[in-house]
């Protein structure tokens, strides 16, 4: 706020109540703020730290509810992307694979996203064993 950024100190203001506890009036707060954006980088910015700190203290659906408001906003966005699959990953592989497809056909000429690649590639694999894993289970 000394900055003179004020909607950055409302957001971590009304995060800082998310992480206390006050999840309810934390994001009602967080609502707020994000009208107040003045351009699609700033929502952007308010969308991923509210994700983000959802993320660390728990709420993985204020999480994934956040991160997919910011691919709206931003939707050719490899860094959502891949925070979207790595939260979908564990539980939802096959919804995780659609985002991370999407991923690295984004990615590929990005320099910056390659080196990412043969981890993701392998992490790949594994959410396409548990999904092949999960379908021998279901009855047919």
């Amino acid at each position: 706020a000394e900055k003179g950024d004020r909607l950055r100190a409302d957001l971590f203001a009304a995060l800082g109540k998310v992480a206390a506890g006050d999840a309810e009036g934390g994001f009602a707060d967080v609502e707020r703020v994000s009208r107040r954006a003045k351009d699609d980088k700033t929502l952007l910015e308010v969308l991923d730290q509210t994700a983000f700190v959802s993320y660390r203290i728990g709420q993985v659906g204020a999480a994934v509810a956040s991160w997919e408001l910011a691919l709206a906003v931003a939707p050719k966005n490899p860094d959502l992307l891949l925070n979207l699959f790595v939260i979908h990953e564990e539980t939802d592989p096959k919804k995780a694979l659609g985002f991370l497809a999407r991923y690295f056909k984004l990615a590929a000429g990005d320099p910056a996203q390659t080196p990412k690649f043969p981890e993701l590639r392998l992490r790949e694999t594994r959410a396409r064993e548990r999904l092949a894993a999960a379908a021998a289970k279901e009855p047919r």
